[in-house]
């Protein structure tokens, strides 16, 4: 049988806030788990700078990762281009690449 029981702690024992369903002399097994005193924005408080740490480390992580890339000689990139565009079978000229470019910044 499982029960969750809250307990005070007080000169080196436990006493259940609640009466219990047991014999007298039976044994039985702890988890003790201490409940915050800390209010919920409190907790969240102390827990902010992991989060912000983890989520730094997230980003290393992504730089790493990106600054790892095996990096491609020029023949290799051009093969890539040629490939890409044969693949989409479309034709653009030289000024409307620059159109599309400068179109943003308008």
């Amino acid at each position: 049988m499982l029960q969750k029981v809250r307990a005070r702690y007080s000169e080196g024992s436990l006493t259940p806030l609640t009466p219990l369903d047991l014999s007298e002399g039976e044994i039985v097994s702890l988890t003790v788990e201490v409940e915050s005193k800390l209010s919920k924005e409190e907790r969240a408080e102390k827990v902010k700078p992991a989060a912000d740490l983890w989520t730094e480390q997230e980003d290393l992580e992504r730089i790493r990762r990106a600054v790892n890339v095996p990096k491609l000689s020029t023949n290799e990139w051009l093969e890539k281009v040629r490939k890409r565009k044969e693949a989409s079978r479309t034709r653009i000229t030289a000024a409307e690449i620059l159109e599309a470019r400068d179109a943003d910044r308008k």
